[in-house]
């Protein structure tokens, strides 16, 4: 079951499939409507709850639910499995997870921008629509600098933007891997998990 409105303000899409974050905690979808949702929560006390159309689009708009499409479907599940990378993102030392939060956060960002119809899958439409891109993804991140460091690199800096090239290669292993296409293979290399996370990221860009 696919749910897509096109009725205005918003155009969203959930999947029971889907990974959803709605305030910071994990839900699924068990129900919609033209009213609205019905969702459950998955990390604890599985309680339902309702969120009308009009609440989505302003908890989206604060950065507040983040969707990862087809996460749990069989086909995400066994791509991830192929990775051999899913223990490596608790695995990961400061600086790669800071790559990783910022990859993450533009990418949400995006396909939280575009699923409201504000944004194009263009390096032009990226590119003119960078600052709100920059700006939710702020919110996604929460905090820009986990490790505390006092400098960060340009891969780590969310004041850094990404081109617009850049964020569509991240998008294009974002789809393939979910999260785990966002990990880079910096901090370990030499190592198995290393190697394995470089064949995934050699796949992807295939793709692109």
């Amino acid at each position: 079951m696919t749910v897509t409105f096109n009725n205005q303000p918003s155009n969203y899409r959930f999947d029971p499939m889907d990974r959803i974050y709605i305030e910071g905690s994990e839900a699924r979808l068990e129900y919609a409507n033209e009213a609205g949702y019905v969702f459950t929560h998955t990390d604890g006390d599985t309680l339902s709850f309702n969120l009308s159309r009009a609440q989505v689009t302003r908890l989206a708009s604060m950065g507040q639910i983040r969707r990862d499409a087809g996460y749990h479907s069989a086909a995400k599940a066994m791509a991830r499995l192929k990775t051999g990378v899913s223990g490596f993102i608790a695995d990961l030392s400061a600086k790669p997870a800071n790559r990783l939060s910022k990859k993450s956060a533009y990418t949400e960002s995006y396909k939280s921008l575009f699923s409201e119809k504000k944004m194009k899958k263009t390096d032009k439409s990226i590119g003119d629509n960078m600052d709100a891109l920059a700006g939710r993804a702020v919110k996604y991140a929460k905090n820009l600098n986990p490790s505390g460091f006092d400098e960060l690199d340009k891969a780590e800096d969310f004041s850094v933007r990404p081109s617009p090239r850049t964020l569509r290669r991240w998008l294009a292993a974002d789809t393939a891997f979910s999260v785990l296409g966002l990990v880079d293979q910096m901090s370990k290399r030499g190592s198995v998990v290393s190697a394995r996370a470089s064949r995934a990221h050699a796949h992807v860009e295939t793709c692109l």
